[in-house]
């Protein structure tokens, strides 16, 4: 499945050497081990190009983006209740 590219793994990234002081019991001195760590990375961009297709397959999505709705809604709002409210202020 990997080789298909079903499975996406990344790419490598590069291994970084941690080095660190270990007391060791049986010397009785600090002795320098190193860990090295290997990582695999996805880009962000395909990980949100992916899920957008898999959220369009499944139609979760959205005709508008909620942000756009709540935008239009209050303004919708205000507009039917600005004359109100600046009579209350006594702005109008």
């Amino acid at each position: 499945m990997i080789e298909s590219g079903k499975i996406d793994i990344g790419r490598a990234i590069v291994p970084i050497i941690y080095k660190r002081k270990v007391f060791n019991e049986l010397t009785q001195l600090l002795e320098d081990q190193q860990t090295t760590v290997y990582g695999r990375k996805i880009p962000l961009l395909k990980i949100r190009t992916n899920h957008l297709k898999l959220m369009q397959k499944k139609q979760l999505l959205r005709e508008t983006p909620i942000y756009e709705k709540n935008a239009t809604a209050l303004k919708a709002i205000l507009d039917q209740y600005k004359g109100k409210i600046l009579e209350e202020l006594q702005l109008f």
